[in-house]
């Protein structure tokens, strides 16, 4: 089977990933777009997520085609998102970081939105965005890093609660498998408080994919403080060619041509223009469009053949998710919301009347984005 190499599986895998095309093979013919999303490797991303347990990769797999056909986060264009890109709070880098994953570059300091609804498109833009660079570099794993530069934050820049617990729902329940590491770059003392607020939802495997790094000319041992206990500390150089990084974050290149939003806006759009290419051939049927083929029949497994691949067992009861509860998300939330399907009126009514921005809550899209891999 060609592909990456991060999808190169055993025989007893793709009997599994075969049983998951099958299971939501009638969800996928809904769409065009459903059919150029759900490709093989991205049933490998679900079964990894659930640790190749069919009928929760199934039940995680169908929530998240409902959420795509209801919010279409394939449709989000850059004129949608503009104005919440136009402070520098979140971008994804031209370069990749020294694993080969596309580089989303957060600094919750210049985040002045007080549009929440528009905060989580913005995101989820950002997501598509790198998870299309993950896929089409193929110099990686399928996975992005995340860092997140915490020079300047304090309690004003820290939006509401309810917009980091919607954040860490959309993740852990849309995008899984597509962290490949979370770098925090200089933390502050403050940020304790919101690691205490935030933690209990992230998942261990998560955990173990946090960096924290201190500056350059201060020994790596000399960032002690108490969330940093049990992850890696070190260097941005560890992680990023400098020579592609701005000055600001011990790079070479001056911040006015690091964060260029006409230029910024120049490579959106063209991303842009080949979603609508891929969706416009995955209409018409143009061979070569990326999309999942008919499900074959799945081969059965044999007997034994789960346990000898290191896999789950099929049919056990779903486990509580250590992520995001559905009460976490707010009384008012919609059932659409509830169900993981959450549509752009039903995100309005659940985030929508927050007064404040909780302190606890850190930035959208820093520690309440790390539970990217259910």
């Amino acid at each position: 089977m060609t592909g990456p190499a991060w999808c190169e599986i055993s025989a007893a895998e793709e009997s599994l990933v075969q049983q998951l095309q099958a299971a939501v093979a009638q969800d996928v013919q809904a769409s065009s777009s459903l059919q150029a999303f759900c490709t093989r490797s991205c049933c490998i991303r679900y079964l990894r997520a659930r640790s190749w347990n069919v009928p929760k990769a199934t039940k995680m797999l169908k929530e998240t085609l409902a959420w795509r056909t209801s919010y279409k986060p394939e449709q989000i264009r850059w004129e949608d998102v503009a104005a919440e890109a136009a402070d520098g709070k979140m971008w994804v880098l031209e370069h990749p970081d020294k694993e080969g994953r596309p580089v989303v570059l957060m600094r919750p300091r210049n985040d002045t939105s007080h549009n929440n609804e528009a905060r989580i498109r913005h995101l989820v833009y950002t997501l598509e965005q790198a998870s299309r660079l993950a896929d089409e570099w193929g110099t990686g794993d399928g996975k992005m890093a995340w860092l997140v530069d915490f020079v300047g934050y304090t309690r004003k820049n820290a939006p509401p609660i309810r917009v980091a617990l919607h954040t860490l729902h959309v993740l852990q329940n849309h995008y899984p498998e597509r962290l490949g590491k979370a770098v925090s770059y200089i933390p502050p003392l403050i940020f304790d408080l919101m690691w205490r607020a935030v933690s209990p939802f992230i998942d261990p495997v998560t955990h173990k994919k946090l960096v924290f790094l201190n500056k350059k000319a201060a020994a790596a041992g000399a960032l002690e403080l108490p969330f940093v206990r049990g992850h890696a500390v070190g260097h941005l150089a560890d992680h990023f060619d400098l020579q592609h990084l701005d000055d600001t974050l011990e790079g070479a290149v001056p911040l006015a041509q690091a964060f260029n939003i006409a230029q910024l806006e120049q490579r959106y759009r063209a991303a842009d223009a080949a979603v609508d290419r891929q969706l416009l051939a995955q209409t018409q049927g143009v061979p070569g469009a990326a999309a999942m083929p008919a499900a074959p029949a799945a081969a059965p497994v044999p007997a034994g053949a789960t346990a000898a691949a290191g896999l789950h067992p099929q049919g056990e009861e779903e486990a509580p998710s250590p992520g995001v509860s559905e009460s976490s998300l707010g009384d008012e939330r919609s059932a659409s919301v509830a169900t993981g399907s959450a549509s752009v009126p039903s995100m309005r009514s659940t985030l929508e009347g927050d007064s404040g921005r909780a302190t606890p809550a850190g930035i959208t899209g820093a520690m309440g984005t790390l539970r990217v891999d259910a």
